[in-house]
């Protein structure tokens, strides 16, 4: 696995990181897989009014987002070197841009609840917007298992491309239900505009994961000699 030292300079904590290419990019699903569920818990904070805790896991998201960044340039700094990996450049910058993506839109999440928050959350929405966050850390878990079985066990990662994708599904259903919820209820406008926003903001993320299988998926197929 990949050693981490930690270094600091004024602007913000910098870290060096160490171990092959593959390391730091099984690392790199590790941060996304934990800002994911940072991300789960934030919204069960914001969905319960707990705003110190809320904050607590928005921070953590925002941090791990960073952690991510840095772990990014230092995996395309090891692609254009002369470290070698059966994968091309291509594949292996489109691999990591993909996962930082994910993170990324985790981050507009937090933007969200932490921009504008509803005088009182309606209860109604906040059990949709729960379960989305739940299975949002679940298919996160998923995802850093296919990166790490992409390595090793390609039928594997086949099957693992297949429950995301399942996973996805379900995520897709509970949506529609959020948004009849939301049009029978029919809240204020600018409550109205966020819940309709949060809602799709978040259902991105678990689709960049369903994107970033189907990927996996095709260069199992590229890459596969049977």
């Amino acid at each position: 696995m990949v050693g981490i030292i930690g270094k600091s300079n004024n602007k913000k904590k910098k870290k060096e990181l160490k171990g092959s290419l593959q390391d730091l990019f099984v690392h790199n699903a590790d941060l996304l897989e934990m800002a994911l569920e940072s991300l789960h818990e934030a919204l069960i904070a914001f969905c319960a009014e707990d705003e110190e805790k809320k904050n607590h896991f928005s921070k953590k998201v925002i941090e791990l987002e960073d952690e991510q960044d840095q772990c990014r340039d230092e995996i395309i700094l090891r692609i254009f070197g002369s470290e070698s990996m059966v994968f091309s450049r291509p594949d292996r910058m489109r691999m990591v841009t993909a996962m930082d993506r994910i993170v990324g839109q985790a981050k507009k999440v937090i933007f969200d609840i932490d921009v504008y928050t509803p005088d009182s959350i309606i209860r109604e929405l906040g059990t949709h917007i729960e379960s989305i966050g739940n299975k949002t850390a679940l298919i996160g878990k998923m995802t850093k298992k296919l990166l790490e079985q992409f390595f090793y066990n390609f039928d594997h990662a086949i099957k693992n491309c297949v429950q995301i994708n399942e996973a996805r599904h379900g995520v897709r259903e509970r949506k529609l239900e959020f948004f009849k919820a939301l049009y029978a209820i029919k809240p204020d406008y600018r409550d109205f505009r966020f819940y309709a926003e949060l809602m799709n903001n978040l259902a991105e993320v678990t689709n960049r994961m369903e994107h970033f299988a189907d990927y996996i998926y095709g260069l199992v197929a590229k890459y596969s000699t049977f």
